[in-house]
């Protein structure tokens, strides 16, 4: 279950790009109160230290929720022995997604998502096409599935990081090499290539 909490939600909508729906707009509209942690204060949340200043909020958020996964596009700002000493991995979506989507869960997504469009792009493969401009792990790793498409081009930097930690991003035990998302039990069930870290 994703969870944030209103300081995260804020930061968010101000980071939206244009054209896209605010999270509190989502959050709105899809009755996801429930969603919300409390902003988390000095009094019992763990201390941090070699986290970026910035996202220190966002961490500590993530210890009220009780969360295992940070998923954040700032992976660099979140410090290994802060999220070691949690118990805690942030990873960047394009990785998570790339690890823990199966070809028929991502199918039946563009799918759906097609579905419910009328302007393009609106068919599963221009919608392949698209979010590789953003998500080329992902991209990658759907190829099989849509091996005619190309992924759009993009003008954004490719991260200098997309995972840090020492968990298994799906069963939580830990990494049996550095540089990995998924233990090697999780990668055999879900048949993914292991995305590069830090």
């Amino acid at each position: 279950m994703f969870r944030w909490s209103r300081a995260v939600e804020a930061e968010a909508d101000r980071h939206a790009r244009v054209g896209q729906t605010p999270v509190s707009s989502l959050r709105a509209a899809l009755d996801w109160d429930s969603m919300l942690v409390p902003d988390p204060t000095d009094n019992g949340t763990a201390p941090v230290w070699d986290t970026s200043p910035k996202d220190r909020h966002v961490l500590a958020a993530a210890s009220t929720a009780r969360a295992r996964v940070v998923l954040t596009r700032n992976v660099a700002d979140f410090g290994l022995a802060d999220l070691t000493r949690m118990d805690m991995v942030a990873v960047h979506p394009d990785a998570f997604l790339a690890a823990t989507m199966s070809e028929s869960m991502y199918v039946a997504t563009l799918e759906q998502m097609s579905a419910a469009r009328t302007r393009a792009p609106n068919t599963p493969g221009a919608l392949h096409a698209a979010l590789g401009a953003g998500h080329p792990l992902l991209h990658e790793r759907m190829m099989s599935v849509y091996p005619e498409v190309d992924q759009l081009p993009t003008n954004e930097a490719a991260p200098s990081v997309v995972f840090r930690g020492e968990l298994c991003v799906l069963c939580g035990r830990h990494l049996e090499a550095s540089r990995q998302v998924l233990c090697s039990s999780c990668r055999v069930r879900t048949g993914a290539s292991t995305p590069l870290g830090a």
